[in-house]
């Protein structure tokens, strides 16, 4: 495949990308620089792939003398720079590394808000890229819809075809299914632990008594002290909790009589529209499958099972024909190819498929 054609996930996967993102490798550095001017178009993708590659990094080393002393000579030759540009109403970013290349081509876009804050922006870029391979870097970001997430706020998000995995301060693990992002914020309170999901999630709460653990998705409030559990709640769906371990009560925000204090095997569906509020044991296999790599449909509606994929394999897909009525599919695939999942389901689902790049179109015939 042309690297002209990655996704997001090819970038992270390529180890050349690796190595100019956490090793900044001068040779690596040229040829991803050269890749950017013939193809700007891939920077969104680039940029994410980059932020996915620095969360996931848990090298640590300390700096010695020499690399903090460069570290600060860097700060202050940006300084320089970004005065002098000043004075001829210029702006420019020093190619450090694949953090400052990507930043070039938003800069523009960018120039006339970031003009009254060039040194203190200076700063922060030059101790993002001498740090970059020690901490994780969090993209700071103001959530309208939760009054208690506004102050100061951390988005991690996992792109459509991306899963991914992110410690938080207080030892709490959260995997995220693909297309899910959670919202929190930079420090929790002395007396909660509160989080925002949209889409699909497994956390692994560590205990603290004095602090439950929060998770607002839609309509549901899901709380714990120190349990695993998943949260399914993907825009326009209902909302699934399924617990693992522990014990955590679920509360419907706009429902007070819909409550329930869960025991290991139990779950809650929930949809708000469909005034659904229903408490039943779950199969783990199934509800963890996504985790192990295996994609599951279970008399799924084909339309859902569309949904499922597209976010899956980060691909759109175009339906051409009707959908014939209650259609739905069934199926266990780990780790298969797009490919070969459309062609098992195309024989019991009866249509044609094409696969051109990130477009996927299906065609039922009358």
């Amino acid at each position: 495949m042309s690297k002209s054609e990655y996704s997001t996930e090819d970038f992270v996967l390529d180890p050349d990308f690796r190595k100019w993102v956490l090793e900044n490798h001068p040779e690596s550095k040229i040829y991803w620089e050269d890749f950017l001017n013939q193809y700007p178009e891939k920077v969104k993708e680039i940029f994410q792939a980059r932020e996915i590659l620095v969360h996931l990094s848990r090298e640590k080393k300390e700096l010695s003398q020499d690399q903090v002393e460069s570290l600060f000579a860097n700060i202050s030759r940006e300084i320089a720079l970004l005065q002098k540009a000043e004075v001829a109403e210029s702006s420019k970013v020093v190619s450090l590394d694949s953090w400052a290349t990507i930043q070039r081509y938003n800069l523009e876009k960018e120039r006339m808000r970031r003009r009254r804050n060039r040194i203190r922006w200076a700063a922060s870029l030059a101790l993002i890229l001498g740090f970059s391979t020690i901490f994780y870097w969090f993209k700071g970001e103001s959530v309208n819809s939760s009054p208690e997430l506004v102050a100061e706020s951390v988005t991690f998000e996992a792109p459509a075809g991306v899963k991914s995995s992110i410690s938080l301060e207080d030892g709490s693990k959260v995997h995220l299914n693909s297309g899910s992002r959670i919202t929190y914020p930079k420090n929790f309170s002395e007396d909660k632990r509160l989080i925002r999901l949209e889409g699909e999630a497994f956390f692994e709460v560590a205990k603290d008594p004095n602090r439950p653990f929060m998770v607002n998705s839609g309509h549901l409030t899901t709380t714990a002290l120190g349990t695993s559990f998943n949260i399914k709640a993907y825009p326009n769906q209902f909302v699934a909790v399924s617990l693992v371990t522990g014990k955590v009560r679920v509360e419907d925000q706009n429902n007070q009589a819909n409550q329930a204090l869960l025991s290991p095997g139990e779950g809650i569906q929930a949809d708000l529209e469909k005034h659904l509020w229903k408490q039943s044991k779950f199969d783990l296999e199934e509800i963890l499958a996504w985790m192990n790599k295996t994609l599951v449909f279970k008399n799924t509606p084909l339309k859902e099972a569309i949904l499922q994929m597209e976010n899956w394999y980060g691909v759109k897909v175009q339906v051409a024909g009707e959908i014939p009525k209650d259609l739905s599919v069934s199926g266990k695939f780990k780790d298969e190819t797009l490919q070969n999942i459309l062609e098992g389901l195309s024989f019991s689902a009866r249509f044609s498929y094409k696969i051109q790049g990130k477009q996927v179109q299906l065609t039922f015939k009358p």
